[in-house]
């Protein structure tokens, strides 16, 4: 994504404005020159500016007032002032600038290389910050980690309707829980400053991830979230079409119904599966397939069974652990990823296809048998 720096040049006097464009052509940012304090509060509502030339004395709104506004507000506080006065060098006047945020006080008249030099660097901090957003996010995962992680039994709600409906085959009445666990991202045309980014790198229930690993690029908001819908069905009817084929079910005779509000994509494959799995069959001789537990998990599922890795593990095992989960089903590409950052008491239990998985609760539920670990 190209991005480009911008300077703001305020100054009630256009002459002074061209004087300075001129003295910042050929640096690689454009110039935005408004001639009030109000123009440039006005632009600074839809634009984002690397740095701020500002006039120290203008009528009705001096470069003083027209700083403290821009200080106080959340979107631009961040921004660097110069301000820039034709008056004499007043002690006074420069520690009021300083005060309110400014990070020089130029009296003219001035060198003009060395005002160039000052806001080349403050060019070059910009777009390294930009770079910085567009890579590690535009829109980041920069989620409350986790924060849906829903039922998947019939038992459980969906917004008081059930996710799992069967028709055509007996079902069971099943305890214990399945809880898919998904990401709340950002949406794809949120506005992500640095400081969005470096407030919540270091923090462990929220990541920051590049736009591109979360969202499809080149597509518009109302594709994606075509794009995402289309994901969650074909999930969907991949885990229906796995777990009957596990059960030797017929899909002509039974019938199985799958809704689940407000989440896109694939990642609840899995668990989908085990879910259909366990209202139809449970453990095959008579027992729940979780075993009265609540078990989480996440993974993608084909029409054969095998299962595949989605991302944001470490986030996911957080949440299961919040909602009260015991055991993390895993895909087992994805070990190294959940072990990085996994909550005490939470047991992960690597798979690589549903027989894998639906083997490993049975064996974990009865006590016989290996429970793969990561």
């Amino acid at each position: 994504m190209t991005v480009s720096a911008k300077a703001l040049l305020v100054d009630d006097r256009r002459e002074n404005l061209v004087a300075l464009e001129a003295i910042l052509q050929g640096l690689a940012v454009e110039t935005v020159a408004v001639t009030s304090g109000e123009e440039a509060l006005k632009r600074l509502l839809v634009d984002d500016f690397a740095v701020i030339l500002l006039d120290a004395s203008m009528p009705t709104m001096d470069g003083f007032e027209t700083a403290t506004h821009i200080k106080q507000r959340e979107r631009t506080r961040h921004i660097p002032i110069i301000f820039l006065t034709a008056l004499n060098y007043d002690a006074r006047l420069a520690f009021r600038g300083y005060q309110i945020g400014a990070v020089d006080f130029i009296t003219k008249p001035f060198d003009p290389w060395v005002l160039r030099s000052k806001v080349a660097v403050f060019i070059e901090l910009w777009l390294k910050s930009a770079e910085l957003t567009a890579q590690a996010v535009e829109r980041m995962a920069l989620h409350e980690a986790l924060s849906k992680a829903l039922s998947l039994l019939g038992a459980g709600d969906n917004e008081g309707a059930a996710v799992i409906t069967v028709s055509g085959a007996a079902t069971r009445t099943t305890t214990g829980q399945l809880r898919m666990t998904t990401i709340e991202a950002t949406g794809p045309d949120a506005h992500i400053s640095l400081g969005d980014i470096l407030d919540n790198w270091f923090r462990t229930d929220r990541a920051v991830m590049p736009h591109d690993a979360v969202y499809p690029s080149g597509q518009s908001v109302k594709e994606i979230e075509q794009h995402n819908t289309a994901q969650m069905k074909e999930s969907q009817d991949a885990a229906t079409e796995a777990a009957l084929n596990y059960l030797k079910l017929s899909d002509d005779k039974v019938k199985v119904s799958l809704k689940l509000a407000d989440v896109g994509g694939p990642s609840a494959g899995l668990l989908f599966a085990l879910g259909i799995i366990d209202k139809l069959d449970g453990d095959g001789v008579g027992g729940d397939l979780t075993g009265g537990r609540t078990i989480a998990g996440t993974g993608t599922i084909d029409a054969d069974g095998t299962v595949g890795a989605v991302g944001g593990v470490a986030l996911k095992t957080q949440a299961a652990k919040r909602d009260g989960a015991t055991v993390f089903l895993v895909p087992e590409d994805e070990c190294a990823d959940a072990k990085s950052e996994l909550p005490k008491g939470l047991r992960l239990i690597p798979v690589t296809s549903l027989k894998g998985a639906v083997g490993a609760l049975t064996s974990l539920e009865s006590g016989k048998g290996s429970v793969p670990a990561c």
